[in-house]
């Protein structure tokens, strides 16, 4: 299901680029190429689709264990927590599925425009569809490198959320469709609640909502700091997994849930 995911990503992205064949790019530099894919081609839909890549695979596979009932044979051979750990390392291998897609999408994109010339159309940084900000020009490596770990962090917060609802139900669709709809309420609740009406209305920080938005979060338009967007991404991260920790807890509520 990884490769799957993965292989669709990939067939996506390519696609994509061919379609740029005929089109005037105004710039070689492969970031500006790179954010005209994410930004004004249909690669755009991916920012409210990329949790789906990480949650069909990881809830596939942990889902099917638990639904089989198999689980609790392993647990003649091992602890309950070697066999959480066991498993949560394996649905945490789904995390490389975003971060490999892009950084082969922006190798595809020095391959196209023919360089590697990162930076040499700063002059259109800040002007053209969602490229980085100009701040970003004097430490655009510092840059990359937070974009892509970014990226790594929100899988791993993907997948976290993946894992919720596997305990209580046994329907792989319905873990899907209660995860995504999760995603989703946790965006309403970062960006309108904390970000519009607490930190804004009320404490009076502002500038703040694009920063803790979870569906764009290869865009760094309006970020508080680079920093920011990492810290936040760890608190998302730790937050869920502390959840998880909560729901499975209990070997024999495990157990039973998976007899239903």
């Amino acid at each position: 299901m990884s490769i799957i995911s993965f292989s669709l990503l990939m067939l996506w992205g390519i696609i994509v680029l061919f379609s740029c064949k005929k089109e005037y790019i105004p710039s070689n530099d492969p970031i500006i190429m790179y954010y005209h894919l994410f930004t004004d081609k249909n690669l755009f839909y991916l920012e409210t689709l990329a949790p789906l890549f990480v949650f069909i695979p990881c809830i596939y596979s942990f889902n099917k264990e638990l639904s089989s009932g198999f689980f609790k044979y392993k647990l003649t051979r091992m602890n309950y927590k070697s066999f959480l750990k066991k498993s949560y390392k394996k649905a945490l291998l789904n995390a490389w599925i975003l971060p490999t897609f892009f950084v082969i999408m922006l190798f595809l994109c020095c391959l196209y425009k023919g360089s590697f010339s990162f930076g040499s159309g700063k002059e259109l940084y800040g002007y053209l569809s969602a490229t980085p900000n100009e701040k970003y020009i004097s430490i655009l490596g510092a840059f990359i490198f937070v974009y892509f770990l970014n990226l790594i962090l929100h899988s791993i917060f993907y997948v976290n959320i993946g894992l919720l609802y596997c305990k209580k139900y046994s329907n792989y669709l319905v873990n899907i469709i209660l995860s995504y709809i999760t995603f989703i309420a946790l965006d309403v609740v970062a960006e309108i609640f904390i970000g519009n009406l607490l930190l804004a209305r009320i404490l009076n920080i502002h500038n703040i909502t694009d920063s803790l938005n979870l569906f764009n979060i290869w865009i760094y338009d309006n970020v508080i700091s680079l920093p920011f967007t990492i810290i936040y991404a760890l608190f998302l991260i730790i937050s869920s997994a502390m959840i998880l920790f909560f729901i499975y807890r209990n070997k024999e509520g495990v157990i039973i849930e998976s007899e239903k």
